[in-house]
């Protein structure tokens, strides 16, 4: 039987990464971790578990509907986490900056070329309760620029002027 890698390009087998903590048999270790759980969480379309990764005091009585409406204008296409890690002074303190590439859900991944891709470059912040981490908020960063040797942002390990131009 052939396992599918996650959604968030870890190269781990979805129910050994992501998929564990979405269905609640495993809790996040680290703010990486609950963001790559949250990307695929978006990727699934699984609006209860993004309201309920989100930090209680942060969550609005419409965040459901509102995350319904517009979850499938999305499609996204790869993850990149830049840098992350735990607060030094407060271990309940972690951040994360990643950029998550998408497009309009009506593209598709084998005729998206660079230009159609957007991209979300977020600085986020997480806290953790009762052992258990928590999406704080998000600082929105400027995109990045792609470069024709950069490796794609669809994760083929293909410079991006051999996969989906430039």
């Amino acid at each position: 039987m052939v396992q599918e890698t996650c959604l968030c390009g870890s190269n781990i087998p979805s129910e050994a990464c992501c998929n564990s903590i979405i269905n609640g048999v495993a809790i996040a270790a680290t703010p990486e971790q609950l963001m790559r759980s949250r990307y695929t969480a978006f990727c699934l379309r699984n609006v209860d578990y993004l309201t309920d990764s989100h930090h209680s005091s942060k969550r609005q009585s419409d965040d459901k509907l509102i995350l319904s409406r517009h979850i499938n204008d999305t499609q996204w296409l790869g993850l990149r986490v830049i840098q992350s890690g735990i607060d030094s002074s407060n271990p309940n303190k972690g951040f994360v900056e990643f950029i998550a590439y998408y497009t309009e859900a009506a593209n598709t991944i084998s005729n998206t070329q660079s230009s159609d891709v957007k991209q979300l470059h977020e600085y986020s912040l997480f806290v953790r309760e009762n052992g258990q981490w928590f999406y704080l908020s998000g600082d929105r960063m400027p995109p990045i620029k792609f470069q024709r040797n950069d490796f794609c942002w669809c994760n083929s390990g293909k410079k991006i002027k051999k996969c989906h131009g430039c």
